[in-house]
C-alpha cells in the first residue's frame, strides 16, 4: 500500500508494506493470549538538560547497548555506556551545535565504528562525531 503525506509544504511518498502472513489478534478478541508486560521497576538516568531524542548504540564495542541523548539546553550529546545488566556508567559530555534536537546513531563512515550525528535547531546545523570505538 502507497500513501502521500504533506510535509512542510512538500510532499513525500511513503511505502508501508504489510506482512499478511502473520496472524494479527487484538486484545480480547477470541482466541487471543492476554497480554503480558514483564519489566523490573522504573530507573531515572540523567541525560543532561532537556534531553530530546534517545538512541542506543554500542559506542566501545563492547557489545553491549549503550545509550545516547541529545540534551538541547546544554547544547550537548550525552553518552551512557551500558554494563550490559540494565545498568549504564556515568554521563560522557560531547559538546554539539546550539540547541540539538534529535540524535541518530549509526556507521557513517563505514569503519565498523558506531557514530552518532544531532539536528542542531537553534544552529541550523548538524553535528557528526565519528566513533573511535572506545566510547
Amino acid at each position: 500500500m502507497s500513501f502521500t503525506l504533506p510535509a512542510s509544504g512538500l510532499l513525500r511518498r511513503a511505502t508501508v508494506l504489510l506482512a499478511a502472513a502473520l496472524p494479527l489478534a487484538l486484545p480480547g478478541a477470541a482466541g487471543a493470549a492476554p497480554l503480558a508486560a514483564d519489566f523490573a521497576p522504573a530507573a531515572a538516568i540523567t541525560m543532561g538538560n532537556g534531553p530530546r531524542g534517545l538512541e542506543s548504540g554500542d559506542f566501545n564495542a563492547d557489545g553491549k547497548r549503550d545509550l545516547i541523548s541529545a540534551s538541547q539546553l546544554s547544547n550537548a550529546a550525552i553518552v551512557r555506556l551500558g554494563n550490559g545488566a540494565g545498568g549504564f556508567g556515568s554521563p560522557v559530555t560531547w559538546s554539539t551545535g546550539a540547541g540539538p534536537f534529535a540524535v541518530t546513531v549509526a556507521d557513517l563512515n563505514g569503519d565498523g565504528r558506531q557514530d552518532f550525528a544531532t539536528a542542531n535547531v537553534s544552529a541550523s546545523t548538524v553535528t557528526v562525531r565519528l566513533g573511535t570505538g572506545t566510547g
